[in-house]
């Protein structure tokens, strides 16, 4: 036998040896007894390895909470059960989140005039944030995010990102989801890279990756709040939820109120009258989600449990760079070249670029209204109503359109979709400028297309939880001796009431955050 041989083959029973060792690893949280904690703890790390005798590949100490987050073989779990030391065990459960795919794949608004101005996006005014920052934008209050992660480098959160751990995995919090850089830039975008403001844009960021794609772990959870009560924040932001709340996060809950810390969380996306957890639990506030027109999203859940609600469609905010997809229509009608406001049809054009072309105007795209047009290399102009978005856009491809081009038929935009693949640029445009270029006797060219984007719009009732918190941080920042019960009790107080309430599916209704800044600037709560 060869040397090489027999190094393979040595090599090859390490590796047998390390799946056997390892292959039932598990994560659990251990609830150990209060009164000896301290002393398990030291006599644990005094040890070679392991935990309370037992082999264990690592066991991590939450000292604010009398627990420990231990992986070890699911063999010796008996054992671990039975000891007098041991309050409960709990297997890591990963909670999906459904949320995180959904929104990602769908079409994005792309507003450029928020930030070429730097304007307060729609859900800032309907929150009343941009008057509360006359009094106040969030300055010494700090905010945990527990969600996917964040790029650190984003331009409108670099300034604002002040650390963050990993808590499900490595040491890189870098953000491979784009749902905590969503939620992160609606806390506290400070404006400083392209103009996005979030609702605290002084207030700092601490970001617990406890999330990722496949949804959110329990043990990641229960750690990043041990760290939040150890780091002393102010706030969190918990823009996640399930069916279940296990003892161990129940007690992590209550800890951090007695720490001192405002806990914010999402109502829930399944459209049912159940709260997720933890929003449902009473010490935390929890969100539901609005459209912009002020009614309840239909994936918004609610119940007795639900206090407040804030924007929680089309929300507008930052996603790690270059990953978001961004329309791009621009046309000269009549006054000059300009940027027209669109939206992206979901699976439509995947490849990153623009396109330049011939608009030809061709009714409600039926087939009919192709007869007699040359549509090779052109862009078709398409006006919505009568037929599905589909059927025209495969009448336009059929007669070789290059690009398709649908205006609304009623003020604003909507979020189309197609229901299989194409490999050309499909976007919507509002109705007057549609007309206007529906109208055009001469020939006019468009330059159409997809490009990456540092930002996108997003739904779901964790959009609508960050802008909660982000009130949360003015308060704390206005009136900092406030107790987390006080906190909430000035944002319920101060929202603006949403009917008809049946079942509460508004809670107190809309947050106001200049309401709450001043409420809790008053003398009576000093």
């Amino acid at each position: 036998m060869g040397n090489s041989l027999r190094r393979s083959l040595a090599t090859l029973s390490i590796l047998l040896f390390a799946q056997t060792v390892f292959a039932a690893q598990k994560k659990y949280i251990v609830t150990l007894n209060p009164s000896a904690y301290s002393s398990m703890k030291i006599a644990n790390q005094q040890r070679s390895g392991g935990f309370l005798g037992l082999r264990a590949q690592s066991a991590k100490y939450l000292d604010h909470l009398q627990m420990a987050v231990v992986e070890m073989d699911e063999s010796q779990l008996s054992q671990l059960q039975n000891r007098s030391e041991i309050v409960a065990v709990e297997e890591d459960r990963m909670i999906p989140q459904p949320v995180f795919r959904l929104f990602m794949k769908s079409a994005y608004v792309a507003d450029r005039k928020v930030l070429k101005n730097a304007e307060p996006t729609w859900g800032m005014k309907a929150i009343a944030a941009d008057k509360a920052w006359n009094i106040t934008r969030g300055t010494g209050v700090r905010v945990l995010v527990l969600d996917t992660g964040v790029d650190s480098a984003h331009p409108d959160l670099v300034g604002r990102l002040e650390k963050g751990e990993n808590f499900v995995g490595g040491t890189d919090f870098f953000d491979d989801v784009g749902h905590g850089t969503h939620t992160s830039g609606t806390v506290l975008a400070d404006g400083a890279g392209s103009g996005l403001l979030g609702v605290a844009p002084d207030a700092h960021l601490l970001m617990a990756k406890v999330c990722v794609p496949a949804g959110c772990s329990t043990t990641g959870i229960v750690q990043g709040i041990e760290w939040g009560i150890k780091e002393k924040v102010d706030v969190m932001n918990l823009s996640l939820g399930g069916p279940f709340l296990s003892s161990a996060a129940q007690k992590a809950y209550a800890a951090a109120e007695k720490a001192g810390v405002v806990v914010v969380a999402a109502a829930g996306n399944d459209g049912t009258a159940t709260i997720s957890y933890p929003a449902a639990i009473d010490t935390v506030l929890a969100v539901g989600a609005l459209n912009p027109d002020l009614t309840k999203a239909p994936f918004s859940q609610w119940g007795p449990e639900l206090d407040v609600m804030a924007p929680g469609v089309n929300v507008f905010s930052s996603v790690p760079q270059g990953t978001g997809r961004e329309g791009l229509v621009s046309v000269d009608l009549g006054s000059g070249v300009e940027e027209l406001t669109n939206t992206v049809f979901q699976n439509s054009q995947a490849t990153l670029n623009t396109i330049t072309g011939e608009i030809i105007f061709v009714g409600l795209g039926k087939v009919d209204d192709f007869t007699g047009k040359d549509l090779t290399g052109k862009i078709a102009l398409i006006q919505r109503g009568e037929i599905a978005f589909a059927e025209k856009v495969d009448n336009a491809i059929k007669a070789k359109a290059k690009g398709v081009l649908i205006f609304n038929n009623e003020p604003g935009l909507i979020t189309g979709g197609l229901q299989t693949p194409v490999n050309i640029p499909v976007l919507m445009i509002e109705q007057a400028p549609g007309q206007a270029l529906a109208a055009k006797t001469v020939s006019t060219k468009v330059e159409m297309g997809v490009v990456a984007s540092d930002y996108a719009a997003m739904a779901g009732t964790s959009m609508a939880s960050p802008h909660v918190a982000g009130v949360a941080a003015l308060v704390r920042s206005a009136n900092a001796s406030l107790s987390p019960a006080q906190v909430r009790d000035v944002i319920k107080n101060t929202c603006h009431a949403l009917s008809p309430n049946t079942d509460n599916q508004f809670g107190r209704g809309v947050v106001d955050a200049e309401a709450a800044v001043k409420s809790a600037m008053s003398a009576k709560l000093l």
